[in-house]
């Protein structure tokens, strides 16, 4: 859920941007991007920038990472954000406690979820093996599946914060509605799949673990004239596997996983070839990628959390597809491996 912005209206936060930066900025217009409050911000010299408010969780160390992050990759060839120095000659300005940055303006556009072509769903591919690859000379000591976090991990803990949920939703939800026995159906769901699942984290401990995007998905890649021109927010770049950057990718920009729930086996493994041209990975992840994806949506409340406790809407049709997914994954993991087994024999 995005929070309010700290700017009362467009013209304070043109004000203000005039007095923090030499930028002669004449319009400022706010956009719908991602989690934060973003904004497009126009000069009376026609140049345009883009200015995005942060999180009150987001720590200054975050917003430095990714700013040295993003210079790395520019300098080894992977365009990605610009940031401009504001009076004091900072990339990070502050303002009513909360962190800000502008960046160069970048034209591209990035495709709905489901909606990207296959033929820049290959070079997707490519550009996060390409990005492994560089980052690879780059340590990121922020982990995500770290193994320090896979043996703490219990599936009694996640089973009590869905119930726990459930027992503290708002007042306001209507307990009889369409929308709420979905809900409690799929919380049954992972509840029973949970059940079954003690000591389900230890098959991941010692997966090959790289510096990565974090949040890779088409939302971050900006397209122009049929091409992949950067790929951008590296603010929740980390140390983690990669194969699940690659599968949470493919299922978010692939239109058969938004029709039918599935992943197609044979399409997939093109993708998965893509990303294999730049950068390989060790067969043995490769075959846990299915249960990986499976262990992430299982114990996951995205978007239900956000209904139950605010009755926000915003992001409850994803909750709903992240579990259609999760059930498909659950009746076809052992099919889905077997073929990943198979291909990658060699």
């Amino acid at each position: 859920m995005v929070e309010q912005s700290i700017f009362i209206n467009n013209n304070e936060l043109r004000n203000w941007i005039n007095n923090a930066y030499d930028l002669g900025i004449d319009k400022v217009e706010k956009t719908e991007l991602g989690s934060a409050n973003c904004y497009y911000l126009y000069s009376n010299s026609n140049e345009r920038y883009f200015l995005k408010e942060f999180q009150e969780k987001i720590t200054y160390e975050n917003l430095e990472e990714e700013i040295k992050i993003c210079k790395y990759l520019n300098e080894n060839g992977i365009t990605t954000s610009s940031f401009i120095c504001n009076r004091e000659g900072k990339y990070i300005s502050s303002f009513r406690d909360r962190y800000i940055h502008v960046q160069k303006y970048i034209i591209g556009n990035s495709y709905n979820m489901f909606e990207m072509p296959n033929n820049l769903m290959l070079k997707s591919a490519r550009f996060l093996g390409r990005i492994n690859k560089v980052l690879s000379e780059y340590k990121i000591d922020r982990y995500n599946f770290g193994d320090k976090w896979l043996n703490e991990w219990s599936n009694e803990k996640e089973i009590e914060k869905l119930k726990k949920l459930l027992d503290e939703r708002s007042a306001e939800i209507d307990t009889n509605s369409t929308i709420y026995k979905q809900i409690c159906e799929d919380f049954e769901f992972k509840i029973n799949m949970l059940k079954t699942m003690d000591g389900y984290a230890d098959r991941f401990l010692g997966t090959y673990k790289c510096s990565s995007h974090g949040d890779y998905s088409l939302l971050q890649i900006l397209c122009d004239n049929n091409d992949i021109v950067a790929i951008i927010d590296f603010a929740s770049a980390c140390t983690l596997p990669p194969t699940w950057e690659i599968i949470r990718s493919y299922s978010y920009a692939s239109k058969e996983c938004r029709d039918n729930g599935k992943i197609d086996f044979d399409n997939f493994t093109k993708y998965l070839d893509s990303y294999l041209d730049e950068y390989e990975i060790p067969k043995i992840d490769i075959l846990r990628m299915p249960s990986l994806y499976y262990f992430n949506l299982i114990r996951s409340s995205f978007g239900y959390k956000q209904y139950l406790k605010n009755k926000s809407d915003k992001n409850l049709d994803f909750a709903f597809w992240r579990t259609k997914m999760c059930r498909w994954l659950y009746n076809n993991m052992d099919e889905f491996e077997a073929y990943l087994d198979e291909y990658y024999k060699n």
